[in-house]
């Protein structure tokens, strides 16, 4: 296979990744507002009046048990798609390096978010300041200021639906213990 040809099969994949990134990505703020909406509705519409009967008792424990599974399985299933993200990532990396891309977004975006846990990015660091030391110096420069000033969030968005996810999964059994204390005393 010709470089030419080569280079072109590349660009394509690159950007068929790219797209599919953005695909998760869609997925991922789709189903997330979906169970935050659910989620709150639900917690409006069985915390306001204490159960009277056994049937409303049970109803509300059963809801709030399938809402706090259906919280976790997604936190699996975005995991996991968090995961699929990193490969894809790292393989536009390599595209990019590869074709000689400039500037490379997903090098900077990689670099940028883990610089502060060198044994991610220390190697690709140290690359980019022996081969690259204009563009190595406008980005530390670049993320030196944003953290001084803290322009940019330092908590990676996984984490945050991480916690977010727990917190409502944690809200659920709030409902449940709540709505025990008013059924039974």
């Amino acid at each position: 296979m010709q470089k030419s040809q080569k280079d072109t099969i590349q660009l394509e994949e690159w950007k068929t990744s790219n797209k599919r990134i953005d695909s998760i990505d869609a997925r991922i703020w789709q189903g997330t507002g979906i169970l935050l909406v659910i989620s709150i509705g639900g917690f409006s519409l069985l915390s306001w009046n204490p159960p009277s009967t056994l049937l409303e008792y049970c109803s509300t424990i059963v809801i709030a048990l399938i809402s706090a599974a259906i919280l976790f399985i997604w936190q699996r299933i975005y995991q996991r798609w968090q995961y699929v993200q990193s490969i894809i990532g790292y393989r536009m990396r390599e595209i990019e390096s590869d074709l000689g891309f400039f500037p490379r977004l997903n090098l900077y975006a990689y670099v940028l978010e883990y610089w502060d846990r060198k044994e991610a990015t220390k190697q690709i660091i140290e690359k980019l300041e022996k081969e690259e030391n204009e563009s190595y110096l406008k980005l530390r420069d670049f993320y030196n200021n944003q953290k001084k000033h803290k322009k940019f969030g330092r908590t990676p968005l996984y984490k945050s639906l991480n916690h977010l996810t727990y917190f409502l999964i944690s809200l659920w059994i709030l409902v449940i213990i709540l709505n025990s204390l008013m059924y039974f005393c």
